[in-house]
């Protein structure tokens, strides 16, 4: 499995954690069917993505909800 978070299953696990980040961008679905367009992500969080993986790979949903939590890895 290539450790470049832009080669993992076209886009289909988390650049943060590997979880699949379930997108439906990804899956070949319409956007306004992903989880994440209705989700508000925290900057601190977008900070974290590798920058070969930024505007290229989801960031899960788990890790998301843990950010707004407060909840660190």
């Amino acid at each position: 499995m290539s450790t470049d978070p832009t080669e993992n299953d076209a886009g289909q696990h988390c650049p943060l954690c590997g979880a699949d980040n379930h997108c439906a961008i990804a899956a070949g679905k319409n956007a306004i069917q992903c989880w994440c367009m209705r989700t508000e992500f925290p900057q601190t969080l977008i900070e974290r993505v590798p920058a070969e993986a930024k505007n290229r790979v989801c960031i899960c949903e788990r890790c998301v909800q843990q950010a707004l939590i407060g909840v660190s890895e």
